[in-house]
């Protein structure tokens, strides 16, 4: 029995600090955490009532705010006399991300309920896939009203270290007399 007492009182030190190690992050928990994470609650709650209840009122603010946003919208539109800035923005987009441009066209269409003139561009470009990430990017940057309709990519060579991609995308622009 001498031994039996002996070989557990090797374990009572361990388990003694493990007990302490608990209740003191319990009463820590219990004290200090669960009042702070309370208090957070509440100001989050408050806050998103705040906000939902500023936005269902002031019908007259969202209204100006959405012709703000129309005007904007708008604004992104290009002239029809600014097509060739247009075009020659893609190719300053090309060249700075180190691609080269192997050829482009476009055809014009009429969306006549909206009195714009819809440009759809097809761009073969070949460049490194780095590069081509860029550009995508880019276009995707672009302040202009535009969609990218298609995206193409292929390998140029065996190596993979080209990549041909074409792009066909439409950009809308506004006739000069409205």
């Amino acid at each position: 029995m001498s031994a039996y007492i002996k070989a557990a009182s090797k374990w009572f030190i361990p388990i003694g600090i493990l007990l302490m190690v608990n209740i003191g992050l319990f009463l820590y928990t219990s004290l200090f955490q669960q009042r702070e994470i309370e208090s957070l609650q509440k100001t989050w709650f408050q806050n998103r009532n705040a906000a939902a209840g500023r936005g269902m009122t002031d019908v007259a603010a969202i209204y100006r705010q959405g012709e703000v946003d129309l005007k904007d919208w708008r604004s992104r539109i290009l002239l029809k006399k600014d097509f060739a800035r247009f075009v020659a923005g893609l190719f300053e987009t090309v060249s700075h991300n180190s691609l080269s441009c192997n050829g482009i066209s476009y055809t014009v269409s009429q969306v006549k309920a909206e009195n714009l003139i819809a440009y759809t561009i097809t761009l073969n470009v070949t460049g490194k896939y780095a590069g081509i990430k860029g550009f995508i990017a880019d276009i995707g940057r672009k302040r202009e009203i535009l969609s990218m309709d298609t995206i193409s990519l292929s390998d140029v060579n065996e190596n993979g270290d080209a990549v041909n991609l074409k792009l066909k995308m439409t950009v809308y622009l506004r006739p000069e007399v409205q």
